[in-house]
């Protein structure tokens, strides 16, 4: 009788251990999911704040760009009239001549306009590029935080299981 409990009592502590081994096993696979899942969720942010990145300023080349042509098309016709002017007689007719100077003083200073508020969209998408890369720290340290916890999790478990097997 006494040589069935000592086998009982041996198969308990072998299933036991088992089901440690097992828990353990389990408690791995899913650090190491956790961990794949983090790596994956911080490459697709990162893949997503540089395309975004990449767009905005792509749209903020090709404003400044038309804007530059814009400024150098009446920079052109402003040379034009300078030289016209030199040409022109004393006779024409000057109210033509200001109202063409009007004109394009007027067309100037709509460029001008739209290249500052083309400036003021640029400072204002370099403000919210910087809260994206400020944000994604965040949430980077939050996940290096949250993964330093499921380790020491774990290491408390590994080591009262260690405790337990000293105890049986």
């Amino acid at each position: 009788m006494l040589q069935g409990q000592e086998y009982n009592e041996k198969v308990c502590i072998l299933l036991n251990f088992r089901a440690q081994d097992k828990a353990a096993m389990q408690l791995s696979e899913l650090e190491e999911e956790m961990d794949q899942r983090i790596q994956a969720a911080e490459h697709k942010t990162r893949k997503d704040e540089k395309r975004k990145a990449e767009e905005a300023l792509s749209d903020l080349r090709r404003q400044y760009e038309t804007e530059v042509g814009d400024l150098q098309v009446t920079i052109k016709k402003l040379k034009k009239l300078e030289e016209h002017s030199k040409h022109i007689s004393q006779k024409e007719d000057v109210a033509a001549l200001k109202k063409q100077i009007y004109d394009l003083s007027m067309e100037n200073q709509k460029v001008k306009k739209d290249l500052l508020e083309a400036q003021t969209n640029i400072a204002f998408l370099q403000s919210e590029l910087d809260s994206l890369k400020s944000d994604y720290a965040d949430q980077s340290l939050n996940s290096e935080r949250d993964l330093e916890i499921i380790r020491e999790y774990t290491e408390d478990r590994n080591s009262l299981e260690r405790q337990i097997e000293i105890l049986q």
